[in-house]
């Protein structure tokens, strides 16, 4: 049996630092899949999360690994 609805959370954060998107969204298949953004709302990085990201590109592998596990946890938060 297919699925023809989902309803979905997209998690997104660029490169401006600003924070953390998160858009709630219906999908359903008919003839052709049409959409409807239930929710959306953008949470600002603390001041503290900015800094840590924007020095990213200068951590060690296992600093990278360290800092990826606790952005998993701080982004949960939101979800």
């Amino acid at each position: 049996m297919i699925k023809n609805t989902y309803q979905v959370i997209g998690v997104m954060s660029g490169t401006s630092l600003d924070g953390i998107d998160l858009c709630y969204v219906a999908f359903e298949l008919n003839n052709n899949w049409q959409f409807k953004i239930l929710q959306s709302k953008t949470y600002n990085y603390t001041n503290s999360w900015k800094k840590r990201l924007a020095s990213l590109i200068h951590l060690t592998d296992n600093e990278l690994h360290k800092i990826d596990v606790e952005y998993t946890q701080y982004t949960s938060q939101f979800i």
